[in-house]
Parts: C-alpha cells; sequence; structure tokens
C-alpha cells in the first residue's frame, strides 16, 4: 500500500510533465553563435526539456562555436540539415556580427516562417527586427537596447514596461533572466497554465505569472546618457545604484577629476538632453524634464567633500509629485 501511494504522488507530481510528453514531441529549435549568451539559450532548453519537448541547437555550421564567457558547445544540427521547428528560440549575446551574415538572416525568416511560436530573449529580438519579424508588432529587449531595437525595427513598437509581450506567434523577452519566464509562459500557451505552474515548481523557480517587474522601466534609464567619464586612476567607486520605477540615485567616491570639471562633464551632457535647468550653485545643479512616459520628472546632481582627498558624487532623477 505504501508503494502505491508513493507512486500515486509521484504521477500527480509530475501528470503536466507527462501531457507536455503525450504524442509526438515538438521541435524547439535553439540558434547557437559565436558570443551567445549562455543563459538565454540555457534557460528556454532547460524548461522546454523539462516539458519533454525535443529541445535542440542549430547553429550556421557543425563546428563547435564560444559563447559568452567563453563555453565551447557544439550544436547538433546545421542550417542544412536542422528539423523544421515547432518553436523557434533566438537568444542574445553577440548578435550584431550576425546581423551581417546572410545566411543566418535568412535561416532565422525561413524558419520562423516554418514555426508555430517564436521566442527572442534579450538582444535576440535585434534577428527578428532585422528581417522583418516584429513589423506591425510590440515588442521588448535588453533594458540597455531598448532605443537601439525601435531604430532597427521602426515599424515595431518597442516598449520598456514589459519582462516579455505576446503578439500571438512572436514572444520577445527582456534580458538574460527573461528567458525563464518567458519560457514558462510559453508552456501555459501550449500546455495550460496549470501544467506551466507545476513544471516551475519542479524546477524549484518561483515563478510569478502576474509579476509586473521589467528592468527597462525602472527610472535610471534617465542616467544611462550621463557618462562621468572619470580617468583611470580616480579611484571611482560606487556606493549606492539603486532605486524603482519612481526614483533612482547614483552616488560615487572618486578622487579626480576636479567637482568644477566633473560639474562641467555632467552640465555639458545634459545640455544635450534638453532637460530645463531648475537651480545651481557651487558644485550643485538641478533640473527637470519630461520622461518618456510624458510625465515631469526632477534631477539634481551634487558634489560634497569627503575624506583622504576624495569627495562624493550623487546624481537623483524623481518622478515629479
Amino acid at each position: 500500500m505504501q508503494k502505491l501511494i508513493i507512486l500515486f504522488l509521484l504521477l500527480l507530481f509530475f501528470a503536466p510533465l507527462l501531457v507536455a510528453n503525450a504524442g509526438e514531441a515538438k521541435n524547439v529549435a535553439i540558434l547557437l553563435f559565436d558570443g551567445v549568451q549562455i543563459i538565454d539559450y540555457t534557460a528556454p532548453y532547460e524548461v522546454f526539456g523539462q516539458a519533454h519537448y525535443n529541445v535542440y541547437t542549430v547553429a550556421e555550421k557543425p563546428s563547435p562555436i564560444n559563447t559568452s564567457m567563453n563555453m565551447t558547445v557544439t550544436p547538433k544540427y546545421d542550417f542544412s540539415n536542422a528539423p523544421q521547428p515547432y518553436l523557434l528560440v533566438l537568444p542574445g549575446g553577440n548578435v550584431d556580427p550576425q546581423l551581417q551574415h546572410a545566411a543566418v538572416l535568412d535561416w532565422v525568416k525561413k524558419s520562423a516562417n516554418q514555426a508555430t511560436y517564436v521566442l527572442t530573449v534579450c538582444n535576440g529580438a535585434f534577428f527578428a527586427g532585422k528581417v522583418g519579424l516584429l513589423d506591425g508588432l510590440t515588442a521588448t529587449t535588453f533594458h540597455g537596447l531598448i532605443t537601439q531595437l525601435q531604430e532597427l525595427a521602426p515599424k515595431a513598437k518597442v516598449v520598456r514596461n514589459k519582462r516579455f509581450v505576446d503578439n500571438g506567434k512572436i514572444i520577445t523577452s527582456a534580458g538574460l533572466t527573461s528567458g525563464m519566464d518567458s519560457s514558462l509562459y510559453v508552456v501555459s500557451k501550449i500546455e495550460g497554465m496549470q501544467a506551466a505552474k507545476e513544471l516551475a515548481l519542479h524546477l524549484e523557480y518561483n515563478w510569478d505569472p502576474e509579476s509586473k517587474y521589467a528592468r527597462a522601466a525602472l527610472a535610471d534609464r534617465y542616467l544611462e546618457p550621463i557618462n562621468f567619464n572619470p580617468p583611470d586612476d580616480s579611484g571611482w567607486k560606487t556606493l549606492t545604484n539603486y532605486g524603482d520605477l519612481n526614483h533612482w540615485e547614483y552616488r560615487a567616491s572618486t578622487k579626480k577629476p576636479s567637482p568644477a570639471e566633473l560639474m562641467k562633464t555632467v552640465s555639458d551632457q545634459v545640455e544635450s538632453l534638453k532637460w530645463k535647468k531648475k537651480s545651481q550653485a557651487e558644485n550643485e545643479e538641478s533640473w527637470s524634464f519630461q520622461g518618456d512616459d510624458g510625465q515631469p520628472w526632477n534631477a539634481a546632481v551634487r558634489i560634497e567633500k569627503g575624506s583622504d582627498q576624495t569627495y562624493t558624487v550623487t546624481f537623483q532623477v524623481n518622478r515629479a509629485s
């Protein structure tokens, strides 16, 4: 009797995974290339593999490739012999050189047209954008590349406030770990939400299907254009770099450049952003501007003397109340 109970519990736990394995396994093709981001392809591989799909890697050539951080991987197929995919996964990484290869783009477009679903992770969205798959759709990507994807795919609407975007056939996700969430979401589209939740439990992953977290929506996006340009021997050390959707503070200690030089560097860059100056004093300045959300924001920088010939630089942005 005890063995029967254990068997029943095991079947109960793994039932959603067995549902995904019913019938012929669905083909999941994952594109590989030199410099591919490890988590961008391994997270989807783990999720879809645990769902009992037929997951395989594909590259332009059958020879081993070097990923980011120098993992060596041998693709299972090349473009000439890869099976037709049910789901095509386009990971990110060192994507730019691949966008210049006609063979890569041709395979992406052909495979996407054959597939039932296409999932992009991080700047893997650039593959889809380059071949026109994002035209007329809403998309997202790695938080630091939102503007660049919009430039590459001007007919798409690239958003910051989504961890992943579902257009039906094409699902784009933000950076890195977002591929885990979007892969589980794709499983929920195919197998049902309960199967995806059970899969997340099996993976010991605290998946929140209703999560509103989106890295690109955080307030530090307004600090990205500001480069303090410290010299190599400045002793620059970041002390604080944290915030949320409505506020961000970056604080650092440094010995060089001088406060006056640093203030000029910041002021010149802010001027190019066309922010409106609110106040100015010695080693302190503030501005107001309209955010990309259409709402008013405030920004301020101040430099304070520290110890041991160092000083502290603080840059803040806040949504206006």
